[in-house]
């Protein structure tokens, strides 16, 4: 699967909305994002994900020092999104 363009509409901000690139998470990073996720380290999970499937936008909406979590929030679902699982059987044998 290829990028997304994922779209927030802001508040109170000089811009109407932040923009990011993302794509879906490769093999590796889920192996790496299920290891800090048995280590209860959700920040390591985080980071993981935003470092490895943003690859450009308004970056300045995600950094730590921004102080509204919903734009972070909103590109981790959006991520979260991109992982399809298709639907199949499972039978008995």
């Amino acid at each position: 699967p290829g990028a997304s363009l994922a779209s927030y509409p802001l508040e109170n901000e000089a811009e109407t909305e932040a923009s990011f690139i993302i794509i879906p998470p490769s093999r590796n990073v889920l192996s790496a994002v299920g290891k800090a996720g048995m280590d209860k380290d959700i920040d390591k999970v985080n980071k993981l994900m935003i470092n490895n499937c943003v690859l450009g936008g308004d970056m300045k909406y995600i950094d730590e020092d921004y102080t509204d979590q919903t734009v972070f929030l909103f590109v981790l679902e959006k991520i979260g999104s991109l992982q399809k699982v298709r639907e199949g059987s499972l039978k008995k044998l």
